[in-house]
């Protein structure tokens, strides 16, 4: 699903992967309509968000870096 693609739904849990740049194209700061597209998706989330950042992100998403960090607590069945 894109970020498009999820105005108007939820879930429990949200993933917004960003790889490289291409994709915020050339957009000028304050990145007007780009930067408002990461927030739809996040609050689309009932219970958690997981956001995974390339080492070097594009300024729209480079704030995302900042937010706390928290290990994943995975559940296993049997013998794990």
């Amino acid at each position: 699903m894109n970020f498009q693609q999820t105005k108007g739904r939820e879930a429990d849990v949200v993933i917004l992967v960003y790889g490289d740049d291409d994709w915020f194209g050339r957009e000028r700061e304050p990145f007007p309509e780009n930067s408002k597209l990461p927030y739809v998706s996040l609050t689309r989330a009932r219970q958690s968000n997981v956001v995974l950042l390339p080492p070097d992100p594009h300024p729209v998403v480079a704030p995302f870096a900042s937010l706390p960090r928290k290990r994943p607590q995975v559940q296993t069945s049997g013998g794990c």
